[in-house]
């Protein structure tokens, strides 16, 4: 993290209404994240189970996100279409036919940029325990996965090296 200066990480997960099993795994992520990122300059927002509100004035602010694909990214794109990176399994990448709703201009006006990892530097995991199954979709398309790091951050520095000073200009220089 320190190749990136001082950064805030917003955990913006499942709102209020989610459910406490959701909300209880999402608090555990966040916990062990702050207990590998010791870093002084870093500093973590926990918005796991805060109202969808609160969720919308830091995303408001923020110059991108990581996010899973799904739902969630509604607020990320369609509300308030921001750049960033989208990270999903490897079945998804090659068989799901809707990954384009949060960034192609058919669905939404002007979109900032939002990348997704190639299906090569991702690693479908089918045994992982799943915390939850939405029938509205093929098993396959919900199992877990695991992500090549570097990959990550490569996307990651892509976004911000076109994205960051452009949002200091905007903070600097209001309309």
């Amino acid at each position: 993290m320190s190749e990136f200066g001082h950064v805030i990480i917003v955990f913006d997960g499942c709102n209020d209404n989610a459910g406490a099993d959701y909300i209880d795994a999402e608090k555990r992520i966040v916990t062990q994240f702050l207990q590998i990122t010791p870093d002084s300059r870093v500093k973590v927002i926990d918005l796991i189970g805060r109202p969808m509100a609160e969720s919308l004035i830091w995303i408001a602010q923020a110059d991108l996100f990581i996010s899973v694909y799904g739902a969630g990214l509604t607020k990320y794109r369609w509300i308030c279409n921001k750049p960033g990176l989208a990270l999903t399994g490897r079945w998804n990448l090659l068989h799901r036919g809707d990954l384009r709703i949060y960034h192609d201009p058919e669905f939404m006006e002007d979109p900032a940029p939002m990348l997704m990892p190639d299906p090569q530097d991702v690693e479908d995991v089918p045994d992982a325990k799943l915390l939850r199954h939405d029938i509205l979709h093929p098993e396959a398309s919900q199992m877990n996965f695991r992500m090549n790091t570097e990959a990550v951050l490569r996307h990651l520095r892509k976004l911000l090296k076109h994205q960051v000073p452009h949002s200091a200009d905007r903070r600097n220089n209001p309309r």
